[in-house]
């Protein structure tokens, strides 16, 4: 943060152990190593005016062998300037007990809504314990002070909270798991009776919405007479409540069942309840013949219903034509997408590579385009456009986020994003701009950062924040946790899923939510409603990270395409996206990294995106040609050089005409050298022959057949994005 009139070139980096410092062309600090280079992404910079951000050029200066410095462009001294994005509330969560905050949302006033498990006795000002209660808690926009806290209780033992959702009215819809004695209400509800269990501690899943203040308005019960999981929760416009999670019931309560029956032992679920939760408008299993738990669930503006999750089975239900029908290895993630009235799959593809892959998180844009996040240990993860290509370490599992397009026939990008030890993505949310938010729990001090708030490990384990712009490219990612760990869980087809939530507001904000046994360290702010650790064995947290300034994505499309040397390719579309908030700034486009002969041309080489997506097309003439000389005719070059050649020799035959007989002969003998000379070079003059109708301007030939790999690049504001493309000559 520099204050208004202060220097911002007083600030500095130094750096031990690089054997050199240096900046790329993009403003990055490349730090040079015996084990390789490491790359620090180029600081972002801007300034709040009249309720919108101005992006201010910023790079890294190297000042010396050791140390770097900020280069910033031109900016209004009187205000203050923000370099990269800011932590904007964190706070503690809890009691004298363990806590643990699961699951949060997010309504349109900046308000929070936090569900998780509780056993301290005092929680939130409410009654609690001894056992694990259900409990949810609604937080104001600044992080200062509790709206207000319920607590759930069953007679019978635990209970807890595992997802939550809000509506346009401020009702929250809560789900999770339950034992004997958990309040229902109305008597009409669904189902008011335990449905039964096993083991211990026998559990069925429930679903209970509150008011806005907190009172509750229905709870049920939902499960048969295994135990059930309720895992995750959505609301449509219509307040009708979709519930997805794992059962181990034969009888789970089916309306209109795409599948019938639990053929794993463990399947998953997906129910759909009306708006008074009195009865099911649909439900059905989801799996195979071996375990399978749905982790995520989101809907889309038609109420289709995308679940993603955990399967072990080899027989898992896909459809055809989408990205992976196969399953890939030990453990396999998934995606599936329910019609809107549960007639049937719209589509349902594996995820995964060779080794262990876990879906546990999932979220919709406007386009029907899916994405998710989780955990792999797979070598051979599927990638796309990837930020980061392969796994961080030999042993490590890494978080991954892949985009999935409409139907899911293909991977958009899809990608790695972790270090040399194990990390996890739990929660993903879209803002109005489809960036993707993910966090979870990392254990690695290598975890890539970028434009971070906290950028190293603190403790054991730290939670991690981390936006991807919606074409994959990473727009910042940082720690966030103390001296002890954060989201502490375990991953596994009988868990609930490791802990970390996110959600999203209008104004791209990022809400987190997690829990933390670092009683010194977290980076709680100032005049939060809970300052300090609550002496348990661990507390739940609410963190709220501002919003980077605007920013825009490039995206091409197709990705790869080809072409015979000599011609011009056929259309490639270029979308220019704002990332953040409406980039109001003009894009220049631009061709890199073209082969020999190749030339770019756009239909517009600078477009401004402000709040919608905007397109320039794009072709590549394989000819070396001008854009104005795409349309003109092959022309006979060798009718060209005869005619440079020989009309000039006649003309000067036609001046000799006047000499004596002796000069005559000498000049006949220059003539015959002349035209002699002439023969020679035609057959080098006819341009590499074979091009297809080339076009003038390249100097003959084509591009040499082969794969390029071209970069589309758009340059605006001092800030530059590119997207990868193949080319193909034949």
């Amino acid at each position: 943060m520099v204050s208004p009139g202060a220097d911002p070139k007083t600030i500095g980096l130094g750096f031990k152990g690089a054997q050199k410092l240096a900046t790329d062309a993009s403003g990055n600090l490349v730090l040079a190593s015996s084990a390789g280079d490491v790359v620090l992404h180029k600081p972002v910079a801007y300034q709040d005016k009249d309720g919108k951000r101005e992006i201010v050029a910023a790079a890294f200066q190297v000042k010396g062998k050791n140390e770097v410095g900020l280069n910033l462009g031109g900016y209004d001294r009187s205000r203050e300037l923000v370099i990269d994005p800011t932590l904007s509330y964190a706070t503690y969560l809890g009691g004298g007990a363990e806590d643990e905050a699961y699951a949060l949302t997010v309504d349109g006033s900046g308000n929070s809504y936090v569900t998780g498990q509780t056993k301290s006795t005092t929680f939130g000002g409410k009654p609690a314990g001894p056992n694990f209660d259900v409990f949810v808690t609604k937080v104001n926009p600044t992080g200062t002070s509790l709206v207000y806290t319920s607590i759930f209780s069953a007679t019978g033992g635990d209970c807890s909270g595992a997802a939550i959702a809000v509506d346009g009215s401020g009702n929250a819809y809560v789900v999770g798991n339950a034992t004997v004695g958990f309040p229902t209400i109305p008597a009409n509800v669904f189902q008011s009776a335990f449905g039964g269990g096993t083991g211990v501690l026998p559990l069925d899943g429930f679903l209970l919405k509150t008011t806005s203040l907190g009172v509750l308005s229905y709870s049920t019960y939902l499960g048969g007479s295994g135990n059930d999981d309720a895992l995750r929760v959505a609301v449509d416009g219509s307040g009708n409540a979709y519930v997805a999670g794992s059962t181990q019931s034969t009888n789970f309560p089916t309306q209109i069942p795409i599948q019938i029956s639990n053929l794993g032992g463990a399947s998953g679920f997906v129910t759909e309840f009306n708006a008074s939760a009195t009865g099911l408008l649909y439900s059905t299993y989801l799996g195979g013949s071996a375990p399978t738990l749905v982790a995520g669930l989101a809907l889309d503006s038609s109420n289709n219903a995308y679940v993603a999750g955990i399967t072990d089975a080899s027989d898992f239900p896909t459809t055809t034509g989408v990205a992976q029908t196969t399953f890939g290895g030990t453990e396999d993630g998934f995606v599936t997408e329910v019609k809107a009235d549960g007639s049937g799959w719209v589509y349902s593809t594996y995820l995964g590579g060779s080794g262990t892959d876990q879906a546990l998180s999932v979220a919709v844009d406007g386009a029907g385009e899916a994405y998710v996040t989780g955990g792999t240990n797979s070598s051979n993860f599927p990638t796309a456009n990837a930020a980061q290509g392969a796994l961080g370490g030999n042993s490590a599992v890494n978080s991954f986020v892949t985009k999935l397009s409409a139907g899911g026939t293909q991977f958009l990008f899809s990608t790695y994003y972790g270090g040399n030890q194990d990390d996890f993505g739990t929660g993903i949310a879209l803002d109005s701009f489809a960036d993707a938010y993910v966090t979870g729990r990392t254990t690695s001090s290598t975890f890539p950062v970028s434009g971070a708030f906290q950028s190293s490990l603190s403790g054991t384990s730290d939670a991690f924040v981390t936006e991807f712009s919606n074409t994959g490219y990473v727009v910042y990612s940082s720690f966030l946790g103390g001296t002890g760990t954060e989201n502490a869980a375990q991953l596994g087809q009988d868990s609930q899923g490791a802990i970390g939530a996110i959600a999203v507001d209008s104004s791209s904000n990022a809400y987190v939510a997690g829990s933390t046994a670092s009683s010194t360290g977290f980076p709680v702010t100032a005049s939060v409603l809970q300052g300090s650790y609550g002496s348990g064995l661990s507390d739940g947290f609410i963190a709220k990270v501002g919003a980077a300034p605007a920013d825009f994505s490039v995206a091409v499309s197709p990705s790869s395409i080809s072409t015979t040397s000599g011609q011009t390719t056929s259309t490639i579309t270029v979308t220019v996206s704002s990332v953040n908030s409406s980039y109001g700034q003009a894009v220049a486009l631009s061709c890199g990294s073209l082969p020999a002969k190749a030339v770019c041309h756009f239909t517009s080489a600078s477009i401004t995106p402000g709040s919608s997506s905007v397109t320039s097309n794009l072709t590549i003439a394989t000819n070396g040609a001008s854009s104005a000389s795409l349309a003109l005719p092959t022309t006979n070059h060798r009718t060209q050089v005869f005619a440079a050649l020989f009309l000039p020799i006649f003309g000067i035959t036609l001046l000799g005409a006047g000499l004596s007989w002796r000069q005559k002969r000498l000049f006949g003998f220059l003539m015959l050298g002349l035209m002699l000379a002439g023969l020679m070079i035609l057959p080098a003059c006819g341009g590499g022959g074979g091009g297809g109708g080339g076009g003038g301007g390249g100097g003959g030939g084509g591009t040499t057949p082969g794969t390029y790999n071209i970069t589309v690049s758009g340059a605006g504001g001092g800030v530059n994005h590119s997207a990868a493309l193949t080319l193909t000559v034949q």
